[in-house]
This record gives C-alpha cells, structure tokens and sequence, in this order.
C-alpha cells in the first residue's frame, strides 16, 4: 500500500496523539518528535 507525504505525516500524527492520550499536544511539538517539516502538518487538518 502507497501513501502519499501528507497520508504519512497524518498517519505518524495520529498515532502520535494515541500514544498520548488526555494530553494537548500542539501540532508543531508532534512535528518535532516526528523529524518533520512544522509546515506540512499545519495543512493536513485543512485537508479532505
């Protein structure tokens, strides 16, 4: 199965706030503790 850059980012984010359950955890921190660019996770909650 192939995903696309932003199907991977947005896979690595959801799994990063499973992992933390109850806690705020503000997109550019996950981006951070996933070694991804800050900028493509701000668009993904804007995508369909």
């Amino acid at each position: 199965m192939k995903f696309s850059t932003k199907g991977r980012y947005a896979l690595r984010m959801m799994i990063e706030f499973a992992l933390r359950p109850g806690e705020c955890t503000k997109i550019n921190h996950v981006a951070e503790r996933q070694d991804i660019s800050d900028i493509l996770p701000k668009t993904l909650p804007n995508t369909p």
